[in-house]
């Protein structure tokens, strides 16, 4: 998996980049400089990824990043990680399970998600109405996404 954390020597994304971010994201209608922005941010630093410390047959992991589905997830902080790892365990009655966090350049969790022909969710969280930001594999591209209709 990637680094474990050592706060002070990790390039995490910040507080101030991560509400940043949120807050771009938050738009109506995001422009081309908001974008760079969030790439901006992005590409110079670490993402949050975690993996399940047991053999999972609902969850693996590919090259240190989550999967679920057939999709991949990395996330800007810590917070929204463990958020989203509680509400994992709780929707498939796994009070239990236990997940190793750390850390990788976001491009290394872009390749990964390249080479394995996989899309990339950046901070999803299962809640209606929750943005996040989804990165299609193949067109590269990075676009937000609204959750409107997820449900339990």
């Amino acid at each position: 998996m990637g680094q474990e954390f050592e706060e002070g020597k990790l390039k995490l994304i910040s507080e101030k980049d991560v509400s940043l971010i949120k807050l771009k994201l938050g738009k109506s209608h995001r422009s081309e400089a908001d974008w760079t922005v969030i790439k901006d941010i992005l590409l110079s630093h670490y993402v949050i990824s975690a993996v399940p410390l047991k053999r999972d047959s609902r969850l693996k992991a590919v090259n240190g990043i989550l999967c679920e589905q057939n999709y991949l997830f990395v996330f800007t902080n810590k917070e929204d990680c463990k958020k989203h790892l509680l509400m994992l365990n709780l929707r498939q009655g796994m009070k239990d399970r236990d997940f190793e966090m750390g850390a990788m350049p976001f491009e290394v969790a872009v390749d990964v998600a390249e080479r394995h022909g996989m899309n990339l969710y950046i901070d999803m969280q299962a809640e209606v109405n929750a943005v996040c930001m989804y990165y299609i594999h193949g067109i590269s591209q990075l676009k937000a996404v609204r959750l409107a209709g997820y449900r339990e």
